[in-house]
């Protein structure tokens, strides 16, 4: 893996399995060459986040990672420490976040406890209301999905499937931008009650719904 900095781009090449250590937008192919433009969200300013090695988190819609090393890797001129994070459920990926990118760094979180898992079993939270214009529904699933809030993707997951229900008793099916909030939510939480409680990641819905 190797980077070359040319005036406000970056030109990465690396090994299609890995995050581009760097973390930064791009645009092109999927592998190959990336142009990336450099992250406005850094700032400088010093992450609050503290991560400790063995330590397990969620990294928005990357799931369950494991602190798998804080690393330095020299950038051109540059010194950029990076939290090594490996998805648990997945043994190709890692992901590499700056330590200094506030706007990364945001999407973590600590696993729940136990405890409050076994709550939402317990009385899981209501679905809400249906929102019919599909823009304002698009934006506030996507909101959900970005604050990773256990609860409040538990609460989505039992809307989307209810509302998928409804739409098969009049010979509908759900809209396929519905059907991928789906899947990312459902995702996202049988990772962390499977990891969390040890539960069978198959049976992990069938017990919030």
């Amino acid at each position: 893996m190797y980077f070359v900095i040319k005036g406000c781009f970056c030109v990465c090449v690396y090994n299609t399995n890995l995050y581009c250590p760097l973390d930064l937008p791009f645009r092109g192919k999927s592998d190959g060459c990336l142009y990336h433009k450099p992250s406005m969200a850094i700032n400088g300013k010093e992450s609050v986040k503290m991560l400790s090695v063995g330590k397990k988190v969620l990294y928005g819609t990357n799931g369950v990672c494991s602190v798998d090393d804080i690393t330095v890797k020299r950038i051109g001129r540059v010194d950029i420490e990076y939290f090594v994070l490996k998805p648990v459920c997945s043994n190709t990926s890692t992901l590499f976040v700056p330590s200094k990118n506030t706007a990364l760094l945001s999407k973590i979180r600590d696993v729940s406890s136990p405890e409050k898992l076994k709550k939402i079993i317990e009385n899981p939270p209501e679905a809400g209301e249906w929102i019919d214009n599909k823009i304002e529904r698009s934006e506030s699933f996507k909101e959900i999905i970005a604050s990773a809030d256990c609860e409040r993707l538990v609460a989505l997951i039992r809307l989307i499937i209810s509302h998928e229900k409804e739409q098969h008793s009049k010979g509908k099916h759900l809209h396929i931008s519905d059907e991928k909030i789906l899947k990312e939510a459902e995702k996202m939480v049988t990772e962390e009650f499977s990891v969390v409680l040890g539960v069978e990641p198959d049976k992990v819905i069938s017990m919030l719904v």
